[in-house]
């Protein structure tokens, strides 16, 4: 860099030539005047000394009137710049497939062949070494040249384009050289089909042409990926629900693959996409139909090739939370009754019950001279509802139904008991029988597969007999408990209404209560034993749930309490409640796993934690925990913990996840009683970047910036020699880094000259007696 200097001499008050000829002129009438007046002297030597003074004052006093400056220029002569960029983010280490190497490796293979051109540039320009990803970082052309790591966060083209128009100066800037794949993967920001415009708009800006140079081939590209998924996040159970998945194709026109759908390692659903040369993204439409309440993790895949670029897009995951829409309800009735009919309103009444209903009039053995025509609507499809819709009811209710009438000929009807039995302990189906003089061992269930499903034992000495008794139902120890008696949330107010609600009348007499049922009321007098017979009894049986109300007259809760001035909804309110916890609310579930936030990014911290009430909703303290929580791509790497809950039945932990993914945190609680549950929680682990999703270059980014910018696109294959490409203007820019201003005329010496010229000539005109 050269330094040289110059100076100025400037007249600020002289920039009008009007004002200049009158202040000339007026400063050369003075001096006439003066001429003309010393005429008189006889001594030439006095007249010469007395003009002298007088045209020295009056030069000086025009300077001073034009304000003479001085002005010192310091220059220096300043070689340009030239910006070699790189691309440093993740989508830069993908390999290519035509080289094995990786995007940004052969980017450094390229600038090494071209060291000497390289070595030239920086001859004759400040040659600057930018990474860019994320941000713009200054570096070694060492850091480029040697073990360049790819590991940036994502392709911000934009940010990019921003900070150089920013950071450089036009006059100083002779070109950009920007190495990158174009992959702008910046989701946050402004994207669609308006953002190619919006860079070559940028681009207009720069200060000076800007050459991408791309280390893609487009024509060897070669890579499947699950492009995009549209689904819904949340769906109904039974309900379809329609994904769209995108599956974007290079370098296999004619190739046909399966994309499959499973959810877990059951397979959904497959589609066939043959891929053909013009066309890179197909959509393929697919449908889930969740079968139960909760979430679940689905993954769309299609086969990996063995020459792709990227074998980690060619799956991805998504999740759905399925919720109820309706409950449906199958309800078995063996006569008309005001039981039946009560219940029945609650139920139709409720806008988010489908019920089925099905009232027997008339059975196979009754006698009548009316045809079977007359008294029924439809018959009654056996078949249909118990092999092949039982499976879509959420609740099978039998109210004092007798099955004994449709069972012959040879066991028809007990052959479907074992299909109730599945229903309920395997696909975690919900019964309930309700009392009366057709049911429980009245109808000989005692004597079916159907007794394994239900709460309550129903064989013993006298078991079958009907009591026809008035009774209040005592509110037992659990039942106070318990969501389904939670006829209030304050408990003494729900003691009160219990102790308030009319009696009941008719009760069939059972055994008692199985092992791990919960008696929820129970008769004040009859016993079996110590044990006061239930008269509501509930149980967890297998997956599913069971209840048993061993009166028909339920009823009266509504009936006499709004006759009586009072209100039936207490009534409406229980059979809610019980219908609820029967199909698994999950309001009403006895384990409730937790995690504090659905998703998470890599390196952040889980919080997990579990709450445990037994069956009577009671806590259930020192209860085992065992902790399962895998990664649903990589189910053989996961963490397993065994824990204890505390006082409250609760237990929390802490997990870091390692892998990106869907996570599935299942637990198993037991204990010593015979205490067992189970439960899961799903949460996601997004990575930090969202580069990888599409690893696709984008050579219309680079040529439309690089062309809008004043320079030019190339592919690195087609380039040897940089120096054949891009030829700069070798020559240095004189710039002024320093300037100096000194006043002539603002200072007490020029002032203090003019007076003692003025007084000089003014003290020799007085004593030569020139006035």
């Amino acid at each position: 860099m050269d330094v040289s200097n110059s100076w100025n001499l400037v007249f600020n008050n002289a920039k009008e030539l009007w004002f200049c000829s009158v202040v000339i002129f007026m400063a050369v009438f003075a001096i006439v005047m003066s001429w003309l007046v010393l005429r008189r002297f006889s001594s030439p030597g006095l007249r010469v000394l007395l003009l002298t003074l007088r045209t020295m004052a009056a030069a000086l006093i025009v300077l001073m009137i034009f304000q003479p400056h001085l002005e010192f220029y310091e220059f220096k002569k300043i070689r340009k710049s030239i910006s070699i960029i790189v691309d440093n983010s993740l989508s830069m280490s993908i390999k290519n497939s035509h080289s094995g190497l990786q995007r940004g490796e052969e980017v450094a293979t390229f600038i090494k062949k071209n060291r000497n051109f390289v070595d030239g540039l920086e001859v004759d320009f400040d040659v600057e070494y930018l990474l860019f990803s994320d941000e713009v970082k200054d570096v070694l052309r060492e850091d480029i040249e040697g073990a360049l790591v790819c590991e940036g966060n994502y392709t911000d083209i934009e940010g990019l384009l921003r900070s150089l128009k920013d950071r450089d100066d036009k006059e100083e800037t002779e070109a950009y050289l920007l190495f990158s794949d174009g992959a702008d993967n910046v989701k946050d920001r402004f994207s669609g089909s308006g953002r190619l415009e919006m860079l070559i708009e940028l681009a207009k800006g720069l200060p000076a042409p800007l050459y991408a140079f791309s280390p893609v081939n487009p024509n060897a590209l070669r890579d499947i990926a699950i492009a995009k998924i549209e689904h819904n996040k949340y769906g109904f159970v039974r309900n379809s629900e329609k994904v769209k998945v995108t599956v974007r194709a290079r370098g296999y026109d004619g190739k046909r693959l399966a994309v499959t759908l499973k959810e877990g390692d059951k397979l959904i659903s497959s589609r066939r996409v043959k891929f053909v040369e013009g066309k890179s993204d197909y959509v393929l439409d697919f449908e889930i139909a969740p079968n139960k309440i909760g979430s679940f993790i689905y993954t769309v895949s299609a086969p990996v090739q063995k020459d792709e670029i990227s074998q980690t897009n060619n799956k991805a995951e998504f999740s759905v939370f399925a919720a109820r829409d309706k409950t449906r309800i199958l309800h078995l009735c063996g006569r008309p009754s005001w039981d039946a009919r009560f219940l029945r309103r609650v139920l139709k009444q409720a806008r988010n019950i489908d019920l089925i209903s099905f009232y027997i009039l008339k059975t196979q053995n009754d006698v009548t001279d009316v045809p079977s025509s007359e008294m029924s609507l439809i018959p009654f499809p056996i078949e249909e509802l118990f092999t092949k819709t039982l499976e879509s009811f959420d609740l099978v209710i039998f109210q004092n139904f007798d099955y004994r009438p449709f069972d012959i000929p040879a066991n028809v009807f007990k052959r479907y008991f074992n299909n109730m039995k599945k229903y309920v302990r395997e696909s975690g189906g919900a019964f309930l029988m309700i009392g009366g003089d057709l049911s429980f061992s009245q109808a000989g269930y005692h004597k079916t597969e159907l007794k394994d499903i239900l709460p309550v034992d129903l064989g013993f000495s006298g078991s079958g007999e009907m009591d026809m008794g008035v009774f209040k139902p005592l509110l037992t120890f659990s039942g106070e408990r318990h969501p389904i008696a939670g006829l209030d949330h304050v408990r003494d107010n729900n003691l009160s209404i219990w102790g308030k609600l009319p009696g009941l009348v008719g009760f069939n007499k059972i055994a008692g209560n199985k092992p791990g049922a919960v008696s929820l009321a129970s008769h004040p007098e009859f016993k079996n034993g110590d044990e006061m017979l239930p008269v509501i009894s509930v149980a967890n049986i297998g997956n599913g749930r069971s209840m048993a109300v061993m009166t028909d007259s339920l009823w009266r809760w509504d009936f006499l309490s709004a006759a009586a001035g009072g209100t039936n909804r207490h009534y409406t309110k229980f059979w809610n409640n019980a219908i609820k916890w029967l199909i698994k609310d999950p309001e009403l579930e006895t384990v409730n796993a937790k995690v504090d936030k659905d998703g998470y990014f890599l390196g952040e911290t889980a919080q997990i934690s579990i709450d445990v009430k037994d069956s009577a909703y009671l806590p259930v303290a020192g209860a085992k925990v065992a902790i399962n929580i895998a990664n649903n791509s990589d189910a053989g790497n996961s963490f397993v913990k065994n824990a204890t809950t505390d006082g409250q039945g609760r237990f929390s932990f802490s997990f870091k996840p390692e892998k990106t993914g869907y996570y599935k945190a299942s637990f198993t609680i037991s204990n010593d009683d015979g205490f067992a549950e189970n439960d899961y929680v799903i949460f996601e682990t997004k990575p930090v970047s969202s580069e990888l999703e599409d690893i696709s270059p984008r050579h219309d980014i680079l040529a439309g910036i690089a062309g809008a910018s004043g320079g030019n696109y190339f592919d690195i294959r087609s380039v040897s020699r940089l120096g054949d490409f891009f030829k700069p203007e070798r020559k240095q820019i004189v710039k002024p880094v320093g300037a100096k201003d000194y006043s002539l005329w603002d200072n007490w010496v020029v002032f203090a000259l003019i007076l003692a010229l003025l007084g000089g000539e003014w003290w020799l005109r007085v004593k030569n007696g020139l006035k």
